[in-house]
């Protein structure tokens, strides 16, 4: 088949993964693939040379004005996109996140090319009437919209009935040895950016409770922050005197080693999708620590078992099960061990195999 992936940017953030891993991955399995994209941007993930990329967007910039936005948006975006539609004729069309979806999905009316719209948010925040127009009145005219997690299917049932459940791959191999050779870290990665909603600043700070008995042990933050977010994630370390027990990594291109040698993994969002970084910490045996949110984190542990959750935004409950595992070092092993084997089925080959099925779908049904 000939594939055209969209999607906004090709930046370093958990949607754009997805979609390096997808495009690389049905590539390898002999499809035609085609990423349309801002080009002027360089991918922050690496992409196969078989991969063609072409530019998304006009070359004017929309502008800060809304007339201007609306002219750009009408006259400008919509018709390059569809060109780029009608120049490459895919099989299928296979858009992400729902700033783009909408425009996609409209570009592409009376082309008789299936669409597929990916959502990689929950609905459960999806309260304002353009995100509710954009979310699901556009996406009944997809011909499939994949959403993350059992419970947004649940919630949109009835108001969407072209909906099937299409869980993000693991980026890299589930660990199938459990690596003994652990650092003495508790782990959190997510965009230094969005530190209020990735809860890291009560992350922070509850770990202040506990880190003066626990000297030995080190929170590591990963993740990309511009200035600002650098400045206040610091400034709070310092309040907090725990220059010696945070550390704040950036962004790191070999998570994967990372996860594979701390031994704790902690998520404190607010709110999540399906969680990859989760996920990737399970595959390398992480023992892991998340918070209960709506939706992601209860569909990926098994509570006691291969993890453990906390209610929703109790910290202090969340350093209670942190502190016990730093004492219990056979528990971190016997969670991590199941972790990584519960893990499997977020594979990167059975997503693959999820995602050639419904491909096929689409394109038979047109």
């Amino acid at each position: 088949m000939k594939l055209l992936f969209c999607i906004p940017l090709m930046c370093g953030g958990g949607a754009e993964r997805v979609m390096a891993l997808l495009c690389n991955g049905l590539s390898a399995r002999g499809h035609e693939v085609v990423l349309a994209t801002d080009t002027k941007q360089e991918s922050f993930y690496s992409l196969d040379k078989k991969i063609r990329l072409v530019s998304l967007y006009p070359d004017l910039a929309p502008g800060g004005n809304i007339f201007r936005k609306i002219y750009y948006n009408l006259f400008l975006l919509y018709p390059k996109i569809r060109t780029v539609i009608k120049k490459e004729k895919p099989d299928v069309i296979i858009s992400f996140l729902y700033i783009l979806n909408p425009k996609v999905i409209l570009a592409s009316r009376f082309l008789n090319i299936p669409v597929v719209s990916c959502e990689h948010t929950n609905f459960i925040n999806n309260r304002t009437w353009l995100k509710t127009i954009r979310r699901v009145y556009i996406n009944k005219l997809a011909d499939k919209v994949t959403v993350l997690t059992q419970r947004d299917f649940d919630l949109l049932k009835g108001k969407l009935n072209n909906m099937e459940i299409m869980p993000n791959p693991i980026s890299f191999p589930v660990c199938n040895v459990f690596n003994v050779f652990r650092k003495k870290v508790v782990l959190a990665v997510g965009n230094l950016n969005a530190y209020e909603g990735k809860g890291f600043l009560g992350l922070i700070k509850a770990w202040s409770s506990i880190a003066s008995k626990n000297k030995d042990w080190t929170l590591c933050i990963a993740g990309r922050g511009g200035e600002k977010s650098m400045y206040i994630l610091r400034n709070l370390i310092e309040e907090c005197k725990l220059e010696s027990q945070v550390k704040l990594l950036g962004e790191i291109k070999d998570i994967e080693l990372l996860y594979r040698t701390s031994t704790i993994f902690v998520l404190s969002s607010k709110n999540e999708g399906l969680p990859m970084v989760l996920m990737e910490a399970m595959s390398q045996g992480c023992a892991c620590v998340s918070f209960d949110i709506s939706t992601g984190p209860r569909e990926i542990i098994d509570d006691g078992v291969d993890g453990i959750l906390v209610k929703e935004n109790d910290f202090g409950e969340l350093m209670e099960k942190i502190e016990w595992l730093i004492s219990d070092e056979e528990m971190c092993r016997k969670l991590g061990e199941k972790a990584m084997l519960s893990m499997n089925r977020y594979s990167l080959p059975v997503i693959l195999d999820k995602w050639e099925s419904l491909l096929s779908g689409v394109r038979n049904e047109n």
